[in-house]
């Protein structure tokens, strides 16, 4: 039954939530210095509870999700979405940390603010788009941002 079969895989993925080395100390520094938001392209009924579980989602006060909104990255309403939630700070001051060329880096870089490529595997940038930042290691935003 494929309905059942959906249910039962998204409810399993909801409950992932194995981190990236590094991920929580470097969530934890920054959000003792920045605010932090968090958009995703990806489904509520996935991503709610995965985060809500999550050892870093009370570090987020604010998840912008995708299908919520009817919108998702690189849409430049996704960004306005997320920055009214934030109280519309000056885009100079914003860092987009993403791991996707072709929706985070784009979606960043053509609304206007800074981005940084989460690129572990050292993978050669096939877009147009050329990030501000390229980290290997989660724990590298700390010095782009000051930390």
């Amino acid at each position: 039954d494929a309905s059942e079969f959906r249910r039962q895989y998204l409810d399993i993925l909801a409950r992932q939530t194995a981190l990236l080395d590094g991920a929580e100390e470097t969530i934890e520094a920054l959000a003792e210095v920045v605010g932090l938001l968090l958009i995703t392209n990806g489904l509520s009924e996935v991503q709610r509870p995965r985060f809500a579980s999550s050892t870093i989602g009370r570090f987020f006060p604010e998840v912008v999700i995708s299908e919520e909104l009817g919108i998702a990255k690189p849409d430049p309403a996704i960004f306005d979405d997320a920055f009214a939630r934030i109280g519309r700070p000056a885009k100079e001051r914003v860092l987009m940390v993403g791991d996707n060329l072709g929706s985070d880096i784009l979606g960043g870089a053509s609304y206007g603010i800074d981005t940084c490529w989460f690129n572990p595997a050292a993978l050669s940038n096939g877009h147009e788009v050329e990030p501000d930042h390229e980290i290997r290691s989660l724990s590298e935003i700390l010095a782009i941002v000051g930390i």
